[in-house]
């Protein structure tokens, strides 16, 4: 089934495979004959930074080897390889178990005076190296 030139028309195949017609036409490509010297150079850049992405992979692969390896293919590679840049993931303020949590202490509380209730807000003003607290 899905032949080109075949009895039953591609536009019916693909009906019947529910898939698109263009899909039909795609000849994979395959990877380029360098691929193991690029990820054999990958995993060399990655062991001694493990915390650079793809785009400095990229940038390395071409200065130091000579390489010439998009950021993207280098991504895929990364991925294929089961490789991954040590960064900080998100939600890395989440408290710990043994944090505590403390209650609101002005639930309940009808604020109705002046100076009844105080907030505290600081603000970081940054400087060139470092913040300052106002």
């Amino acid at each position: 089934m899905a032949e080109k030139g075949g009895e039953i028309p591609l536009s019916w195949q693909a009906e019947a495979l529910s898939a698109s017609r263009s899909s039909l036409y795609y000849t994979p490509i395959g990877l380029p004959s360098y691929s193991p010297l690029v990820r054999r150079n990958i995993d060399k850049i990655y062991t001694a930074s493990p915390f650079s992405g793809s785009r400095r992979i990229s940038k390395t692969l071409k200065a130091e080897y000579g390489l010439e390896a998009g950021r993207k293919a280098v991504r895929g590679h990364i991925a294929q390889m089961g490789i991954e840049a040590i960064y900080p993931k998100p939600r890395t303020s989440k408290p710990g178990a043994e944090s505590n949590i403390f209650p609101c202490l002005l639930e309940g509380l009808q604020i109705c005076k002046t100076n009844q209730a105080w907030c505290v807000d600081i603000t970081y003003i940054p400087l060139r190296g470092s913040f300052c607290a106002l």
